[in-house]
């Protein structure tokens, strides 16, 4: 009677590892995923950073892009888009105290200098020009 018991129990332990088994394999997999997905995250937030910091301004989505005549064989240059709708006027601020307001802009890709550099900053002063 003993030993049936005692049979029991193993099967019984056995059943027990194997669950076991598949849980901890289970918390593995979720674990691995969790990681995943914070990565991703992680790299969406750095993108979106990127995008701002980068000055890419988004257009809004009912802007509609000038359509612009099609380059001729002696000119390269496209003549610039006319808008039909005029733009509306934009409020100007008297600049009193020199260095008070700026625009600030690159300039670039240039061709790389012996220093290597690329671009120029460009900084004018409102005030004075």
């Amino acid at each position: 009677m003993e030993s049936k018991v005692q049979a029991d129990l193993d099967i019984q332990e056995k059943k027990l590892r194997a669950e076991e088994s598949k849980l901890s394999r289970a918390r593995e997999l979720a674990e691995a995923e969790e990681k995943k997905l914070k990565a991703q995250t992680a790299a969406l937030k750095a993108q979106k950073l990127l995008d701002v910091t980068a000055g890419t301004p988004t257009p809004h989505p009912n802007y509609a892009k000038p359509k612009l005549p099609p380059l001729t064989e002696f000119s390269q240059v496209r003549p610039r888009a006319r808008s039909d709708r005029p733009m509306p006027f934009q409020p100007v601020t008297l600049v009193e105290i020199p260095f008070q307001r700026v625009i600030i802009d690159i300039v670039g890709p240039l061709p790389v200098s012996q220093n290597r550099y690329e671009y120029i900053l460009t900084l004018v002063d409102l005030s004075t020009r």
